[in-house]
């Protein structure tokens, strides 16, 4: 089996969408620094934020949404990620490394 086959080396994926608002930034940016160690050591170069479409939230958006922008614009900035996509109307974003 070739090792770089998506089976035996799957992208990474940190599921946001279910923690609500109570959960702090300094948590979110914890959370995301680590999964950007953890996938760049294993080969990655991407990861997946998996945010929500915000179907079930008052404003019909994600909950989490501005603070995971405002971390990962923080990162592009010291270059910590290359870039972003922001695909929440599908409900997640994508991180460049």
């Amino acid at each position: 089996m070739n090792d770089n086959s998506p089976k035996a080396n799957p992208v990474p994926i940190i599921d946001c969408h279910m923690l609500g608002t109570n959960v702090s930034f300094d948590f979110l940016k914890d959370l995301f620094l680590e999964a950007i160690v953890d996938a760049k050591s294993s080969g990655h170069h991407y990861l997946q934020i998996i945010v929500g479409k915000g179907l079930h939230s008052v404003n019909n958006e994600p909950v989490l949404i501005y603070r995971v922008r405002t971390i990962l614009n923080g990162f592009v900035n010291d270059c910590t990620i290359k870039n972003y996509v922001d695909n929440t109307t599908n409900g997640y974003l994508l991180i460049y490394f």
